[in-house]
């Protein structure tokens, strides 16, 4: 709602936001004045209805005037015709002002005012808003010129609001409490993930020399490198071999350990820059 309210407000100029503010002014005081005019219908119809009643009435039997007067008689205000009019009296009768519970409770309790409508507390909230006739004292307290005393507040309702005041404070040091105990912990807890993470690293490092140096150790007792595992070969047979010879005798007998997914790429290489080795022909090496 919010939302659409601030994208309505940017769709709007400045000019056409003065004229819905004139407008919604306007609409305001003209539901007052039907308010206070349904207020005014309603008594003429009670009157009406006083008239009618008589004028069909039988002749010969008068009805007794008391039977007669509870037998006609309409909800109307007992003070005054309007809402504005009863309101105004009850708090000029009561000497102070009076806030809207009081007033609400005291017009409906006694059926000062008769009306029609569902909700008779938005007509009394409204009324008592706009009118002229009504001061606002405080919050939800009203009165009329030259009665504007608020209403003593009870005891109880002193003690019952420090009583709240209390507990919200506590509540409030209890949560404060709890957020910096909740923070402490995260702390620690970070540090010592920290901690943690820096001793793993630490672990992790050692596992890796271990592993490397273990690695090496196991190139040499397979005789050493690569370069070296030719040679060794070549000796051993005492004559030149083709590279697909030397390929595969190192590959089938496991005399090096390579990750490579393309040995033979790595064994020329190796064939073509080596200085202990030399080509005698096509393919074909020896010892230098």
């Amino acid at each position: 709602m919010a939302s659409r309210l601030t994208r309505l407000a940017d769709e709007l100029s400045l000019d056409d936001l003065k004229r819905l503010l004139q407008v919604k002014e306007k609409m305001t005081v003209l539901e007052a004045r039907r308010a206070k005019l349904a207020a005014e219908l309603q008594d003429v119809d009670s009157e009406l209805a006083q008239l009618r009643q008589g004028v069909t009435a039988k002749r010969g039997r008068p009805a007794k005037p008391k039977a007669r007067a509870k037998a006609t008689r309409a909800p109307r205000a007992r003070k005054g015709g309007t809402v504005a009019g009863v309101v105004e009296e009850l708090i000029r009768a009561t000497g102070r002002a009076m806030s809207f519970k009081e007033i609400h409770d005291a017009v409906t309790k006694g059926k000062l005012v008769a009306t029609r409508s569902k909700n008779f507390a938005n007509v009394l909230r409204r009324t008592l808003s706009t009118s002229d006739a009504f001061v606002r004292v405080g919050r939800g307290v009203y009165g009329v010129p030259g009665v504007t005393k608020a209403p003593a507040e009870a005891p109880a309702a002193k003690k019952t609001a420090k009583k709240k005041t209390a507990k919200k404070k506590t509540a409030k040091k209890r949560t404060a409490t709890k957020k910096t105990a909740k923070k402490a912990t995260a702390r620690k807890t970070v540090a010592k993930k920290t901690v943690a993470k820096k001793a793993g690293k630490k672990a992790a490092a050692k596992k890796t020399v271990k592993k490397t140096a273990a690695k090496r150790g196991g190139r040499k007792g397979a005789g050493g490198t690569l370069e070296d595992v030719v040679v060794s070969l070549l000796r051993k047979e005492g004559k030149p071999l083709s590279f697909q010879d030397l390929l595969k005798t190192i590959v089938d007998g496991k005399l090096f350990k390579s990750k490579a997914k393309d040995f033979s790429n790595v064994l020329r290489r190796t064939l073509s820059t080596s200085g202990k080795v030399q080509r005698q022909g096509r393919g074909v090496y020896g010892l230098a």
